[in-house]
């Protein structure tokens, strides 16, 4: 049994991938035989029905497309804005292997796990992914009181009412409450009550991730996020495609919400009046200040 760990920040190529994988469950697999990702491929599926294998491949956002323009285009085909808007989940030219690993892993019979975490779902991982399915996506949420807890293992000894206070003014948000309890004990002589008076919601390491997400998204994705920002309660579609001009259609502005959603980056609702669209709390805090 194998638990193997890779992690995606830098983006290597899927035969980078495959080779270091297969370099660590079957060393000899080369052989002096010529090799191709496509071979590698079907190794890895070989082995993975062979033995139990945990595999978890971290930062999966990061050979996504991202922007309008995805890294590494290719030369030819439209580049148009509109023709990069909508492909979250999508893999850029010169990374399309990573969907077809991520579609054979999903489809073939094996008794190995491929854990992926990302920001964005992969697109095959959306199309294979079901409740009685073998493919499932999980998105995670804040903590609950256990947050209160992992405060206290910071040093933050504070009434249970504050502890409560802090966890949902960051929705339970792990990373978050690390970074504002150490800001907290270092420059509030761990006063909770003074830090939520006088000190940001977003600051720090926390402005920094929402930076990078925020760059990831295209100039259609940035309108609808700023109207939200400026709207600041819920609204409908409706309100969205009569004050933004520049979208040119009802599908344009459904699939850019669609694209925002599955970013984990806006909050929908329903009502008897309709479906409403609004900000992530942290979000809305990031884009106002």
């Amino acid at each position: 049994e194998y638990v193997i760990w890779r992690s995606l920040c830098h983006a290597p190529s899927v035969q980078e991938l495959l080779a270091n994988l297969l370099d660590f469950l079957d060393p000899g697999y080369r052989n002096g035989l010529p090799i191709n990702s496509n071979y590698q491929l079907s190794r890895l599926i070989e082995l993975l029905r062979k033995q139990r294998c945990l595999l978890i491949l971290d930062n999966v956002e990061s050979i996504l497309y991202k922007g309008d323009f995805p890294f590494d285009q290719s030369p030819h085909g439209d580049r148009t804005a509109s023709h990069y808007t909508f492909r979250v989940g999508s893999c850029p030219y010169g990374y399309e292997g990573y969907g077809e690993l991520f579609k054979q892993v999903g489809e073939a019979s094996h008794q190995s796990c491929l854990v992926l975490t990302s920001r964005e779902i992969p697109k095959e991982i959306a199309i294979l992914q079901g409740e009685s399915r073998p493919v499932r996506s999980l998105q995670l949420t804040g903590l609950g009181l256990e947050a209160k807890e992992l405060l206290k293992t910071k040093g933050l000894s504070n009434s249970e009412d504050e502890l409560k206070a802090l966890v949902e003014r960051y929705e339970g948000n792990p990373l978050a409450l690390m970074i504002a309890a150490e800001t907290i004990k270092e420059v509030f002589n761990n006063s909770i009550v003074d830090f939520n008076l006088y000190h940001p919601i977003v600051f720090g390491e926390i402005c920094e991730l929402l930076s990078q997400q925020f760059y990831r998204l295209s100039h259609l994705e940035k309108e609808v996020m700023y109207w939200l920002a400026i709207n600041r309660i819920p609204v409908s579609i409706k309100i969205l495609i009569t004050e933004i001009l520049s979208l040119s259609s009802k599908q344009t502005l459904t699939e850019t919400l669609g694209c925002l959603k599955r970013r984990s980056l806006i909050k929908v609702s329903n009502s008897s009046d309709g479906v409403f669209f609004t900000l992530q709390p942290l979000v809305m805090e990031y884009m106002t200040t």
